[in-house]
């Protein structure tokens, strides 16, 4: 009896899950369509657990509350139709315990301590892939090592049990496989301390075409399949006509699964591992990936006893039933720290009654199997095997597409020796992780730009009032420039510290992820519906409207600069306050037309904060996203413009006037502080910014990155520092402040106590600015004969 694949998106991980179960006849999932097993996704800058294996014999329930499982239920019949299966999502429940004591016994465990950069999690430590053991204590690795084959002498670096090493000798370039190792060694831990097996020395003139050409001839499939897999140690260049070459040669090895040696099935099942980091074409999948993954899962059925076979990308697990009454299976494989499976990290329990959740231990991938009635009266003599994949390079869907780079597990299971009777019931976990990016900052940054953009708030509406009051009718145009600057900065700089921050992230689950039915892609984007990107939209006007107000600023000093006797034209003020806010608006709904749409508003803006989308989902700077087109190019236009009359007024003004009697002191000191001033109010601390994408030295950045959030958020607390308080009007307005005299009289009374009164009275704001605070004492005294 032979069952179809049965495809069980879970919508909890935005991936795809597929369970392929077969009895007695094996099949295999088929790339061509859309029944691809996928579960948990990572990116580049994103760490993501991946499965730790172990041999232990079972696994034990864990009182939290575990993740969704995916239920596959079969019909007892004799024939099982593909249409007649259902996948349904169910939560499963852990079980109950029932303790019976007549005694209290209480046992006192010390604190656990992670070793060797391990991490506890839920009470385990889950160690790297070098170590293992319950605080990580225990290595897991085959020390560097050097060999002698054939007088000659290769060292094999230090790799985990189980896999294997290559040697640091390598054929010479002017070799058929020139810079590909030399030789390949498997540690095993089968001695008291793990140790090298015997190398497989490779003949440096051979190809993947000899060795192809040679399968049908050759009686020594080891030479030909350690070949080929050392061949094939350095995925990443592998061509297109090399991955065919190579998946073709060990499908023709796997598929003698009866003939051949257990060195040799290793040696091909590493080669299938290898091939799942190169770069597989979607034809090569299709045509190549059934055919080679049905050779799998024959060897998963094909050993006489329980075997393991572990390699970085890829775990396979036989195991023949050897006695009756066995309700289920369950294979579990736990998460480690780094993105390979190891030997030590897979668990099989050959006597399970239902699915016990292990979530405790970060387990990423659990399978259970349910024999029907028939098989649990006689399971003695049955099949068992399970193959783990660690991507889905070789189940290509039509219907789904990944755009994150993401990697989606893929597990098989299979049945074998029941005769017409299948299995009763699957479930499946996988440990859901959503993808998100975490973003680290230094938290001194944080006390700057929080301390400076408060005080920058304050500086900037004194200077606004102080430029309101003592504007001048005949000539406002200073005036407007400067209070236009000031007004937008300050909108910026309010809009900065309170919403910068997205309070409503994407929730990274679809809305109908109760829903069973299979994504379309690996990328959920919520529908906009928060107030981010308009908070976006209006951090880049007012940003961009600040910058426009600098360079107008800029224009006005040059004018004045290059013809001060000229009065400008009565229309211009008109132009520029047009110009000033009008040309913001043009820019942001120019950005906005092009990327910001409903369904997909991170197109426009980030996630993590609102502000302008400037990297592409790799996290790499992408050129083509509104940060770079839409500000980076504008500001730095202005930014030179800005320079330039720089440039020239510090060129204008500091030049020597022989005629003058000034102390030449203080006339430096005051072209220098009119320059600064000017450096100032044009905004030209952002240029830091410009350094900081070119400079590659993580020290120099982090210093000008201190630098640069100093200059920026403290802006507008240096044009009140340079434009208000220096000034002499400020101070006679400081002077002004009404100021209350504080006058005391005293009555005395003959025969009577003293009492004592006290009277304020306000000075005239304008009479008293001379004056100083009066304090005086009257005295009246009222005798009566």
């Amino acid at each position: 009896m032979t069952t179809d694949n049965v495809t069980t998106p879970n919508p909890a991980t935005d991936s795809v899950t597929t369970n392929n179960i077969t009895t007695d006849n094996v099949t295999t999932p088929n790339p061509a369509t859309d029944s691809v097993t996928t579960n948990n996704m990572t990116t580049d800058n994103v760490t993501t657990p991946n499965p730790l294996t172990s041999t232990d014999s079972a696994t034990t329930a864990d009182p939290v509350t575990p993740p969704p499982t995916i239920s596959a239920s079969f019909p007892t019949s004799t024939t099982i139709p593909s249409s007649s299966i259902s996948a349904t999502s169910t939560p499963t429940t852990a079980p109950t315990t029932s303790t019976l004591s007549t005694t209290a016994i209480h046992t006192t465990h010390p604190p656990l301590n992670c070793a060797n950069g391990g991490e506890l999690q839920n009470g385990f430590c889950v160690c790297p892939i070098e170590w293992t053991g319950r605080n990580c204590s225990i290595e897991n690795v085959c020390m560097e090592e050097t060999i002698q084959v054939m007088n000659q002498n290769f060292t094999f670096p230090r790799t985990t049990i189980g896999w294997f090493g290559y040697s640091k000798q390598k054929c010479g370039p002017n070799t058929s496989s020139g810079n590909v190792p030399r030789a390949s060694a498997r540690c095993t831990g089968q001695y008291v301390t793990p140790k090298f097996d015997t190398p497989y020395v490779l003949q440096c003139d051979i190809t993947l075409s000899n060795i192809q050409g040679n399968l049908s001839s050759t009686s020594d499939l080891l030479q030909l399949a350690s070949s080929t897999q050392i061949l094939t140690s350095n995925p990443e260049t592998l061509t297109a006509d090399n991955v065919t070459k190579a998946i073709d040669i060990t499908n023709t090895l796997l598929e003698r699964s009866s003939n051949i040696s257990e060195a040799v099935a290793v040696a091909a099942l590493t080669t299938v591992s290898q091939l799942l980091d190169a770069s597989v074409p979607d034809s090569v999948a299709e045509v190549s990936g059934e055919s080679l993954t049905e050779s799998l899962e024959n060897i998963s059925l094909g050993s006489d006893n329980t075997s393991l076979v572990v390699q970085p990308n890829l775990a396979v697990q036989s195991v023949v039933l050897t006695s009756n009454d066995i309700v289920g299976i369950q294979f579990s494989a736990q998460t480690g720290l780094s993105s390979n499976f190891s030997a030590d990290r897979i668990r099989l329990n050959t006597n399970a009654s239902e699915l016990v959740s292990d979530n405790g231990k970060a387990t990423d991938v659990q399978i259970f199997i349910r024999l029907s009635p028939g098989m649990q009266r006689r399971s003695s003599g049955i099949s068992v095997g399970f193959v783990l994949y660690q991507n889905d390079r070789f189940f290509r869907s039509r219907y789904f597409r990944a755009h994150l780079g993401s990697r989606r597990r893929v597990i098989s299971g299979n049945v074998k020796g029941a005769g017409r009777m299948g299995a009763e019931h699957v479930e499946m976990i996988f440990r859901p992780i959503s993808y998100r990016v975490d973003y680290v900052y230094a938290e001194a940054l944080d006390w700057i730009t929080y301390l400076g953009c408060s005080m920058s708030v304050v500086g900037l509406v004194i200077t606004i009032v102080f430029y309101v009051m003592t504007r001048k009718s005949g000539n406002s145009s200073p005036a407007v420039l400067m209070v236009s600057l000031c007004v937008s900065l300050l909108i910026f700089t309010l809009l900065f510290l309170l919403g910068i921050d997205n309070t409503n992230p994407q929730s990274h689950e679809p809305e109908d992820k109760d829903a069973n039915v299979m994504p379309s892609s690996d990328k959920h984007v919520d529908p906009d519906h928060g107030p981010c990107t308009a908070v976006a939209v209006l951090l880049q006007y007012f940003l961009m409207a600040t910058f426009v107000w600098n360079s107008l600023y800029a224009c006005h000093m040059f004018l004045l600069l290059w013809n001060p006797l000229r009065r400008p034209p009565s229309y211009l003020p008109t132009i520029t306050v047009v110009t000033g806010w009008g040309v913001p608006a043009v820019l942001v709904s120019i950005t906005l037309g092009v990327t910001y749409r409903v369904d997909n508003p991170l197109n426009y803006r980030q996630e993590e904060f609102c502000w302008l989308a400037a990297v592409n989902p790799e996290g790499q700077f992408d050129f083509a996203k509104p940060m770079f087109w839409g500000f980076l190019i504008p500001v730095a236009l202005i930014m030179i413009f800005n320079t330039v009359i720089l440039c020239y007024f510090s060129y204008t003004t500091c030049r020597t006037d022989p005629e003058l009697t000034s102390t030449t002191q203080s006339s430096n000191k005051k072209k220098l502080l009119s320059s600064f001033s000017l450096a100032v109010v044009l905004g030209l601390s952002w240029v830091i910014g410009y350094l900081m994408l070119v400079i590659p030295n993580k020290n120099m950045h982090f210093i000008l990155n201190i630098v640069f959030c100093l200059c920026t958020t403290t802006q507008g607390l240096q044009i009140f520092i340079l434009f208000v308080a220096r000034t002499s009007k400020f101070r006679q307005m400081i002077l002004d402040l009404p100021i209350g005299r504080h006058v005391k009289g005293f009555t005395l009374w003959k025969h009577k106590a003293r009492n004592n009164t006290d009277s304020y009275k306000e000075l005239d704001a304008y009479s008293s600015s001379q004056s100083k605070l009066v304090v005086s004492e009257e005295t009246v005294l009222d005798h009566q004969l």
